[in-house]
C-alpha cells in the first residue's frame, strides 16, 4: 500500500441540525483517502449514497479485502454493524499492542474511521464493554499504526474523557447545557466554552486546537471568521475568503 497518510483524531460537537455531520461529510472526511464510516443510524445511506454499503462484519471485510487485492488507495464504506461487531472491526484495525498483532489500518498505510455517535460508543461510565475498550485502545495506539478518528456527539458530557485528551482539534457548534459547556471549559478553557455559549451565529463553530490552545471561529462554508490568541485579546478579523486551515 500506499505511505502512511497523516494522523488526527476531531471531535466534533452540536446539537440536531447545527452542522456537524454536514462539517464531517464534505471538509473533514474527504481529507481521508480511506473511510469507513459506522452508521448507527441509518442516516449515513442518503449522505454519502456514492460510497460502498455493507451490512455485517462478514461484508465488511469482504469489501476490504477485495480493495486490498485490487490495492486500491482511495475507498469510502459504511459499515452498519452490531455493537459487537463494532468492537471487534476496531480491535482488528488497532489490536492491542502485544509484539506480534498485524493492524488492519498500518496494513492499508492509515485509515481513518468515522463515528457520529461516539457517546454511545464511549459513554463516561465503564458500560459498553467490548466497543468502548475497542475505541479507548484506538485513541491511544491510533497514532502507531496509522488510524484516524472523526467523532460527532450531541453530549459531550456523556463522553468518556480519552476522547478529548487525545484530540488534536475540537470543534464545537453553539451550546446551552450547562454540563456541555462546562466540558467545554474544561477542553478548551473559559473563553472557548463562552464562544460556543454567547457568541456564535447560526452554522457558525469554534475550533480548539490542542497542539497549541489557539481558537478559530470558522462559518458555515469553514472559513476562518477570526482567530484569538489563547493568552491575549481578540485579533484583527482575518482577510475575507480567508481558508480553512488543514490542521
Amino acid at each position: 500500500m500506499s505511505s502512511r497518510l497523516p494522523h488526527e483524531i476531531i471531535t466534533v460537537i452540536g446539537r440536531t441540525g447545527s452542522g456537524k455531520t454536514r462539517l464531517i461529510a464534505r471538509r473533514l472526511g474527504p481529507r481521508h483517502a480511506r473511510r469507513i464510516t459506522l452508521d448507527l443510524t441509518g442516516e449515513c445511506e442518503g449522505l454519502y449514497p456514492l460510497a460502498h454499503r455493507a451490512i455485517g462484519l462478514a461484508k465488511v471485510y469482504d469489501a476490504l479485502a477485495r480493495w486490498g487485492a485490487a490495492r486500491c488507495d482511495r475507498w469510502h464504506l459504511v459499515a452498519v454493524l452490531t455493537h459487537e461487531e463494532i468492537g471487534r472491526l476496531m480491535w482488528a484495525l488497532c489490536p492491542l499492542y502485544d509484539g506480534s498483532s498485524v493492524a488492519l489500518a498500518e496494513l492499508w498505510g492509515g485509515v481513518c474511521v468515522e463515528a457520529f455517535e461516539i457517546d454511545v460508543l464511549m459513554p463516561v461510565s465503564r458500560a459498553g464493554g467490548n466497543v468502548r475498550n475497542a475505541f479507548a485502545n484506538a485513541y491511544a495506539r491510533g497514532r502507531h499504526v496509522g488510524l484516524s478518528l472523526l467523532c460527532a456527539t450531541q453530549r459531550p458530557h456523556q463522553c468518556d474523557r480519552i476522547i478529548t485528551s487525545q484530540s488534536h482539534y475540537v470543534i464545537t457548534f453553539a451550546m446551552h447545557e450547562p454540563r456541555d459547556v462546562k466540558w467545554l471549559s474544561d477542553v478548551g478553557g473559559q473563553r472557548f466554552a463562552a464562544i460556543a455559549q454567547t457568541e456564535l451565529a447560526r452554522y457558525h463553530s469554534v475550533w480548539y486546537e490542542a497542539a497549541g490552545g489557539a481558537i478559530h471561529v470558522h462559518d458555515a462554508d469553514y472559513q476562518l471568521v477570526r482567530s484569538l490568541d489563547p493568552h491575549q485579546a481578540t485579533r484583527a478579523p482575518a482577510p475575507a475568503g480567508a481558508q480553512l486551515s488543514q490542521g
